[in-house]
């Protein structure tokens, strides 16, 4: 295969020209699309007969429940422990009085907390097991988003996990995330680091919100291409200042951008791959 951009002879499984680092996707033949994808699905049954790196990829998942939703139970069990020793006269008095009314206090925001965790618990949990594509991605995404970062990243197709050079997303209208060099996804930390980019941005408050997720496109059962709408909301600091004088003058400096990309998904045995750890990969570019 040749380098449309600088005319080297490139391997026929390349999604990028190891020269001048061009990308192929666009440009490869129905014949060398299927190298590409059968040489992602082998690592993928590779990966999966490997009883050492399914047991690693369940420590990345974890338990069922994460710290943070067996803290906010315990709280919710601790504050009702409170108000019915307070309040069914297990401690009398003034004591009595003051456990029930700090147990009503931290109740409904333990209850809170932990309906919230518990549901992105149970919910990531089970990413690579949903019955569809565009449901198991909703999955990895909330995993990224709520800092459960080890389930998304036992998402990634092999390959995926060690892609190397990736991208800063750009924005038109929001202020980006500029890291010089770069940033280089090799391991669960530089996963982590490289997606903290779309979320944080020092001095403003980041809302992402997914909101469509649909299959455009499938190739048998195994293959899926997903088309996916986002909208990024970005506030400064300074902005939340004015929160005093109400709401509209914050939402009136709120910046907000859309963004639509594609994901490719890959199922072996079952279970439902992200193909690229970028926010849009080459592959994603592809047409199946």
């Amino acid at each position: 295969m040749t380098c449309p951009e600088c005319a080297e002879d490139v391997p026929v499984s390349s999604t990028e020209c190891p020269e001048c680092g061009e990308s192929l996707v666009r440009h490869m033949p129905p014949e060398h699309l299927k190298a590409v994808l059968d040489e992602q699905m082998a690592a993928i049954d590779k990966h999966l007969a490997s009883d050492a790196a399914v047991a690693g990829d369940r420590r990345l998942r974890g338990g069922v429940l994460t710290a943070k939703g067996i803290v906010a139970l315990v709280l919710t069990l601790a504050s009702l422990g409170m108000m019915v020793a307070g309040f069914g006269g297990y401690v009398r008095g003034d004591d009595g009085d003051a456990l029930a009314g700090f147990g009503v206090m931290i109740f409904l925001p333990s209850v809170i907390a932990a309906i919230v965790a518990l549901v992105n618990d149970l919910g990531t949990a089970f990413i690579q097991t949903a019955g569809n594509p565009a449901r198991a991605y909703r999955r990895y995404f909330t995993a990224i988003q709520t800092n459960r970062t080890g389930r998304a990243y036992a998402a990634l197709t092999p390959k995926a996990r060690k892609s190397g050079r990736a991208e800063a997303v750009e924005f038109n209208t929001i202020p980006g995330v500029v890291k010089p060099g770069g940033f280089s996804i090799t391991s669960l930390a530089s996963f982590k680091e490289y997606w903290q980019h779309l979320f944080r941005k020092p001095g403003y408050s980041r809302a992402v919100r997914l909101q469509r997720v649909r299959k455009v496109e499938a190739k048998g059962r195994d293959l899926a291409m997903l088309e996916v709408n986002m909208t990024f909301h970005s506030t400064s600091y300074w902005a939340l200042l004015l929160l005093p004088l109400g709401l509209l003058p914050v939402l009136l400096m709120q910046k907000t951008e859309k963004k639509t990309i594609n994901k490719l998904m890959i199922r072996r045995s079952k279970k439902w791959f992200v193909a690229e750890s970028e926010f849009e990969g080459r592959l994603d570019r592809v047409s199946l």
